[in-house]
C-alpha cells in the first residue's frame, strides 16, 4: 500500500504538500461557457469536442487559477481544431520536443496529479530547451521531463478525452477524486485514432453524435468503447486494417 502511495505522489515529481491545494480553476473554450473543475468532463465533451472539423484553425482554451490571496491567473492552451492537438501555451508555440513528448514517460491519471500539472502551467518556459546541441545539466533534462509530462496531462485531458469514450471514462472517474490509472493503459487507442477513424468508417458504423474533420472528414470524435473493441477484434483477426505496432491493448485497470 505505501508502494502505491509513494508512486501516486511522485509520479509528477510532485511534493508531498501537491495535494494540499487550495487553489480553484476554471476553463472556458473561447465563446462559450465557464465550468468549474467539478465540470471538465461536461467542458471537454461539450465545449472542445464539437469543435472537431475541418479547418485549420486554433481554438483557445483558457485555464483560469484562484488561489488565497492572489490575483487569478489565466493560462491559454491553442489547439488545432483539424486534429486536437495542443500547439501553444500563453501564445508561444510549443517545441518539437515537448509536443512529441517521450510516450514510455510514465503517468498516473488522477485529480491531484492533474491540478499539480495545472498549479505548475504559469512557471513554465517552455522554450528554454529549444536550441539544439546546447549542453545541459542533470537538472535541466529533469525540467524538460517534467514540461513533458505536463503536456502530457494537459493533451489526456484536453485531447483524449474529446477524441476516445474511453479517455472520456477515465477523466469521469479520476476527477471523481477517488480513482487513479496509467496513461499507458491507453496506448492502444490513443496511437490508433486514425486507424480506428477510418476503420468505423469504412465498416459504416459513424454514429450520429459523432463529429467528423481532420482536412477530409476522416477523424472521428468520439470513437466509442464498441467501435475500439470491433477495431481490435478485427486486427487480431488480421483484417487488413492498419494499426500502430508499438502500442499493444492493455486493460484499463482503475485503482480506487
Amino acid at each position: 500500500m505505501l508502494k502505491r502511495i509513494m508512486a501516486v505522489v511522485f509520479a509528477l515529481g510532485m511534493s508531498a504538500t501537491a495535494s494540499a491545494n487550495t487553489c480553484h480553476y476554471d476553463f472556458t473554450a473561447e465563446g462559450g461557457e465557464a465550468y468549474s473543475l467539478d465540470h471538465i468532463v461536461a467542458f471537454v465533451t461539450g465545449e472542445i469536442r464539437p469543435r472537431l472539423g475541418n479547418d485549420n484553425t486554433i481554438l483557445d482554451i483558457h485555464i483560469t487559477e484562484r488561489c488565497p490571496g492572489k490575483k487569478p491567473v489565466v493560462n491559454t492552451l491553442g489547439m488545432n481544431t483539424k486534429n486536437l492537438y495542443l500547439l501553444t501555451i500563453n501564445k508561444l508555440p510549443l517545441p518539437d520536443h515537448i509536443v512529441r513528448y517521450n510516450n514510455r514517460l510514465p503517468l498516473t491519471l488522477n485529480k491531484a496529479n492533474f491540478e499539480h500539472s495545472l498549479s505548475l502551467i504559469a512557471d513554465q518556459d517552455f522554450l528554454k530547451f529549444y536550441a539544439e546541441g546546447v549542453t545541459r545539466s542533470y537538472q535541466d533534462v529533469e525540467e524538460e521531463i517534467q514540461q513533458q509530462k505536463i503536456l502530457k496531462m494537459l493533451a489526456f485531458v484536453f485531447a483524449e478525452a474529446p477524441r476516445f469514450e474511453s479517455a472520456e471514462v477515465a477523466l469521469k472517474k479520476t476527477m471523481a477524486g477517488n480513482c487513479s490509472i496509467s496513461w499507458h493503459d491507453f496506448d492502444f487507442a490513443l496511437h490508433n485514432w486514425s486507424n480506428m477513424s477510418r476503420f468505423v468508417i469504412d465498416t459504416e458504423t459513424v454514429g450520429k453524435k459523432q463529429y467528423r474533420g481532420g482536412g477530409a472528414d476522416q477523424l472521428l470524435a468520439p470513437v466509442t468503447l464498441k467501435q475500439e473493441a470491433a477495431f481490435l477484434k478485427a486486427v487480431e483477426a488480421g483484417e487488413d486494417y492498419r494499426f500502430s505496432h508499438n502500442a499493444v491493448f492493455g486493460q484499463y485497470d482503475y485503482e480506487c
